[in-house]
């Protein structure tokens, strides 16, 4: 009786928003990281980060709004310190994220962002360049294919066939679509952007990293080896991907990150990527996010190449010598932590009157 009496909570509250869009959804700048960073980038300028003179460029984008999506925006925040710590020039980072969570009324640590128990304040210091209703398909797009008049002047890719690319894509998913605050993007209309953008000649090499649940349906039997793009996904076309650093004491009742995220970062972060295949990183990242199957599609050559070339090229300080692992805290499938959330809450309300009446 009791799980139904929860359920019967859930599907009030949350399922008449969960299943108009399959989920529940939830330009600013923070203050600077490490402002001894700004020197590193003069030379990678006047060279360009590849051998034949190219640049990585990147863009990140976390598709989720809400309090209750915190780990999406702290994915983010942390793969934009992964890229800057190991060389990649700020401004050719192009970032989307709500930003609502730092500031948000529910938040403990106001300002700040956490992708891990105890761990560093990812948000400080990101420069964010779609933010709030500017975080949706149509400016992904946009930003993806260069057109700067349909982002209506905000920051677009203005890379050339010399350059290598870096997407990295946080937030909820279904079979053949990926979630934006307010819209979806579905695989046609991301494919068709991607052959656009081989065709305009935007890239040599793209990587295209994707958190979502049923995310392999995005690009199985759909990305053309001669597209020149290699994509890992953080779950297979039928299954949901998980939430981690669940329930700590340092966040209690959310998520801090999302398990194939924080695996993939955590290893960028430890590991020398001048060494580092993403074929091996792929391997890791597969085995230790075993609670979903890690999947990869596209042109199966780019893996061979070091993630140096896609994640920046400068022998960056380990981020954390002491990184949580997430194994040795709660996780949940990404569907199920508005459930577990409104639990806990309840628990907690049942407790707060359970004192009341013995006090």
């Amino acid at each position: 009786m009791h799980f139904f009496f929860l359920f019967a909570i859930f599907s009030s509250i949350f399922l008449p928003l969960t299943w108009s869009r399959f989920s529940i959804y939830g330009s600013s700048s923070a203050q600077s990281f490490e402002e001894d960073n700004e020197q590193r980038f003069v030379t990678y300028e006047e060279r360009g980060d590849n051998a034949d003179g190219g640049n990585i460029w990147a863009v990140l984008v976390a598709g989720s709004n809400g309090w209750i999506n915190y780990r999406h925006q702290a994915d983010i925040c942390h793969a934009y310190h992964t890229l800057t710590n190991h060389g990649v020039a700020k401004e050719r980072i192009i970032t989307m994220m709500f930003d609502d969570i730092a500031n948000n009324k529910h938040n403990p640590y106001p300002g700040k962002i956490f992708n891990e128990p105890d761990g560093k304040d990812v948000y400080a210091g990101v420069k964010i360049d779609y933010s709030g209703p500017d975080v949706n398909p149509e400016n992904f797009e946009a930003v993806l294919l260069g057109d700067e008049q349909r982002s209506e002047g905000k920051p677009v890719l203005k890379s050339t066939e010399k350059d290598k690319e870096f997407v990295y894509f946080s937030d909820h998913g279904a079979v053949g679509l990926i979630g934006f605050p307010s819209a979806d993007l579905t695989v046609k209309e991301l494919t068709q952007t991607l052959k656009a953008m081989h065709k305009k000649k935007m890239y040599s090499e793209l990587t295209f990293y994707l958190e979502a649940c049923e995310s392999g349906s995005m690009f199985d039997h759909t990305l053309a080896q001669s597209l020149k793009i290699y994509a890992v996904t953080a779950a297979n076309g039928d299954e949901s991907s998980w939430g981690c650093f669940c329930d700590s004491t340092f966040l209690p009742g959310n998520c801090l990150g999302d398990l194939f995220s924080v695996n993939w970062m955590q290893d960028s972060d430890q590991e020398n990527l001048h060494t580092e295949t993403l074929q091996t990183q792929f391997g890791i990242v597969r085995k230790e996010t075993n609670r979903s199957h890690v999947m990869h599609y596209g042109d199966m050559q780019i893996q061979e190449e070091h993630v140096s070339e896609f994640m920046g090229k400068q022998q960056a300080e380990k981020w954390d010598e002491n990184q949580a692992s997430p194994h040795n805290f709660p996780m949940f499938p990404s569907r199920d932590i508005p459930l577990f959330m409104l639990a806990r809450r309840q628990n907690e309300s049942q407790l707060i009157r359970h004192y009341l009446r013995v006090a």
